[in-house]
């Protein structure tokens, strides 16, 4: 099915399944799939991955609507070291391949940031996507947040997580190891 749906148009495709066997993931991924999450999914994860998946898939020109952007097939390159989330989102993983353990509120925080990873993410859909409202989460709290989670990577790992605050605005995070 994603074969043909492959070929005739150039949407996302999103499997949510209730098969959980690698073979199945992995055929699903190779016949075309962009996102494959089995069932029961977390609505959020569903969700997120969704945007995710749009996002991936259009190309906001600077003034107008969103264009189709072609499939394109990787291209080998050298990895470089970066920062993974892992597949149940519960720890992250620095470049070094230590690993660290992230409570509610910092998997939801660091989940968006890598969703849209480099690029700056407004405070506004931070906080909601932790599951609060804008109007009445205090920065502070954000802020908080943000400074122990660096403490802690930091602590854990022996590095720095390349998160930047964006004054008056939000954050950003870049996944690749940042040198200097």
């Amino acid at each position: 099915m994603t074969e043909h749906l492959r070929s005739i148009s150039n949407v996302g495709i999103v499997i949510l399944s209730g098969r959980r066997g690698v073979e199945d993931r992995v055929r699903g991924l190779m016949g075309g799939a962009d996102a494959w999450l089995s069932k029961p999914a977390d609505l959020r994860e569903l969700a997120v991955t969704l945007v995710s998946v749009r996002r991936r898939m259009a190309v906001v020109p600077a003034g107008g609507e969103a264009e189709p952007q072609p499939v394109r097939a990787p291209q080998p390159a050298a990895p470089a070291p970066e920062w993974v989330l892992t597949v149940d989102g519960w720890a992250l993983v620095s470049p070094g391949g230590r690993s660290v353990s992230l409570t509610p509120s910092e998997r939801l925080f660091i989940q968006c940031l890598f969703n849209q990873a480099n690029e700056v993410v407004r405070r506004e859909v931070l906080v909601e996507a932790m599951g609060h409202r804008p109007d009445y989460y205090l920065n502070h709290r954000l802020d908080m947040l943000v400074s122990r989670l660096r403490r802690k990577i930091q602590s854990e790992t022996g590095e720095a997580l390349p998160l930047r605050a964006v004054r008056g605005f939000g954050f950003i995070l870049s996944r690749h190891q940042v040198s200097g």
